[in-house]
């Protein structure tokens, strides 16, 4: 009975239902209108306008009234999934629900596939079922796993199933499989440029398992340089905004600069072939394998450098104010230093457990077979990349609290099955050890009671920014004829979702005169001046949160004043009761 009950605990099956489940309880909640975050509303509004005729290469958003207008410069890949559980939910809702239910399913069958690929990375390393429980755990608890919530229909998770299944496609032995690595790998820069580290990654794995192994790699790796050529090529026709030139020519998305490096490693890489058997010499050696990848890998660093020289520098072109007042806030944004300056000790424990866990991989390496440090070799170079990007920003670290769980999850199997074998000491250690140092549960907690969330009071007594971001509270704003509306940074996308309103602020880097005349409006020394901001954004409602700050301008005296009652000559207040929001018609 317990081995068949172990049995069970080994299938990912058995934890994709207990996902659908979680899912079923947050029904209700996605139904209601309330998604994870802004990205996920602005994900909603652009698969909404899809399916309402918006044109495939046109991600613009119609509604967003900032100076730059409305590009949003967003991959149409993320949006495929929510489409395809779109139709089916039609035949039997209307437009609004079917797409509730394809936000909810869609991240939750992210997830299953996510789980699915880790379980058989454990699997590979002959992990028993303690091991891939305990894992599946830590993954379900992390900030990892919050990107698959319910609602959660931005790119992130297709991003991180795509990256985790090439890099156990690698482990594979057919030339197909390496095809398809590729391809997943280019998909992955054509949905979001932050996934280039993690690709990065899946090169070095891939290259080094070529440059130890060419016997049963070559062939498989210039398949793989073929398909990344092939993918570049494709998803740059393909993706929105397609072959527009002025739109590609940029750093903070899919662009020239991007492709032409793409396709020029890749096809260095399929020329491999040619090379072997024109001059065998040339390649058999580690040594000189090891030349060529490098060589091959600054062709491709030369096309992006040629193509795209401004690159080189920062993707982000903002002016100082959005840099230091709102950039530099984002918690998904934040470097290592901005994020320990305001964390403190919740930092440290976020970067303290996969550098921990790497530090165990590596020792963990030392003393199995060739076959398992092959697969460590997989998990542990993306891990080290994945921690690396993460002292530039925070999100780098993302896939590392996934690979983290892995020597986290085997190491607390093995020493708590040697204990409850033989007993003893120094088994039940080595899995209190893993559990408390390598599982995020105690220093998190830890980290939680030194520095506890700085949540600021309300300036009277009605909510918070979540408060104002619902339905409900947003329904008088709702029931005021369409016009432009200037509020809070963040709350920009949710207006989109839940007003006929058009929003000049919302937070997005590409629209910076938007969040630029944010601040200068709430930062004003008079009142004339913070008018003329307004009047200068055409706006008809300016709408206040009572949320006890100004993202980046904490003690601004105009927000206090409006947000407790008070006006400023040229703004009417709109009366209404009972919400967290005040509105002001700009006369």
């Amino acid at each position: 009975m317990l081995e068949r009950l172990s049995s069970v605990f080994s299938r990912p099956w058995i934890y994709c239902a207990l996902i659908i489940v979680k899912a079923a309880f947050a029904w209700s909640l996605v139904f209601g209108g309330t998604l994870p975050g802004n990205d996920d509303y602005m994900r909603f509004a652009q698969v909404s306008d899809l399916l309402q005729g918006q044109d495939w290469f046109d991600t613009d958003q119609s509604r967003y009234a900032s100076p730059e207008g409305g590009d949003i410069h967003w991959s149409r890949l993320p949006d495929l999934g929510v489409v395809a559980l779109y139709y089916p939910a039609r035949v039997f809702a209307g437009h609004e629900q079917s797409l509730y239910f394809a936000a909810l399913m869609w991240p939750t069958m992210l997830f299953c596939g996510l789980i699915a690929v880790f379980v058989s990375f454990l699997r590979k390393l002959e992990a028993g079922p303690v091991a891939i429980a305990f894992g599946v755990l830590i993954v379900v608890s992390s900030y990892a796993g919050a990107q698959f919530q319910p609602g959660r229909i931005d790119h992130h998770g297709l991003v991180m199933l795509f990256g985790f299944l090439s890099l156990r496609l690698i482990l594979e032995r057919s030339i197909w499989t390496a095809f398809l690595a590729a391809l997943l790998s280019a998909a992955m820069v054509s949905i979001a440029i932050e996934a280039l580290p993690f690709v990065f990654s899946i090169l070095v794995v891939f290259g080094l398992l070529w440059v130890l192994d060419p016997e049963t790699q070559h062939d498989r790796f210039v398949r793989f340089g073929a398909g990344l050529a092939f993918g570049a090529t494709v998803f740059y026709f393909l993706d929105a905004p397609g072959l527009n030139a002025v739109e590609r020519a940029v750093c903070d998305a899919y662009g020239a600069g991007h492709a032409r490096a793409l396709i020029l490693g890749g096809l260095g890489l399929a020329s491999l072939g040619a090379l072997k058997r024109v001059a065998p010499w040339s390649l058999d050696h580690p040594v000189k394998r090891l030349g060529a990848g490098v060589v091959i890998g600054a062709i491709g660093a030369g096309g992006l450098a040629i193509a795209a020289p401004y690159c080189l520098s920062s993707p982000y072109d903002l002016p100082e104010v959005v840099t230091e007042q709102w950039l530099s806030r984002v918690a998904e944004a934040m470097s290592l230093p901005r994020d320990l300056e305001a964390n403190g000790a919740r930092s440290v424990a976020r970067y303290l457990v996969p550098i921990l866990s790497l530090l165990a991989g590596l020792w963990w390496a030392t003393r199995v077979s060739d076959a398992k440090r092959r697969v460590l070799i997989v998990i542990l170079i993306p891990m080290l990349v994945s921690i690396l990007s993460g002292v530039w920003q925070v999100r780098g670290l993302t896939p590392a609290l996934v690979f983290a769980a892995i020597p986290a999850a085997v190491i607390f199997s093995d020493g708590f099955t040697a204990w409850r074998r033989k007993g003893g000491s120094q088994p039940l250690l080595k899995a209190f050890l893993a559990a408390a140092l390598l599982a995020p549960f105690l220093p998190q907690a830890v980290a939680g009671r030194i520095s506890p969330r700085n949540v600021p009071a309300p300036l009277n007594s009605q909510g918070t920014l979540a408060s104002c971001a619902t339905a409900e509270a947003l329904q008088p704003l709702a029931n005021l004829p369409a016009g432009i509306v200037f509020a809070e940074v963040d709350l920009g996308a949710k207006l989109l979702h839940f007003t006929p309103h058009s929003m000049v602020v919302a937070p997005y880097h590409r629209n910076a005169g938007g969040i630029a005349a944010y601040y200068e409006a709430f930062g004003a020394e008079t009142d004339r001046a913070f008018l003329s901001v307004l009047e200068r954004s055409n706006v008809d409602y300016l709408v206040v949160c009572d949320n006890g700050r100004t993202q980046g301008l904490e003690n601004s005296p105009l927000k206090v004043r409006l947000a407790t009652g008070g006006s400023v000559e040229g703004l009417t207040p709109i009366q209404i009761e009972d919400t967290p929001i005040r509105i002001f018609r700009v006369e």
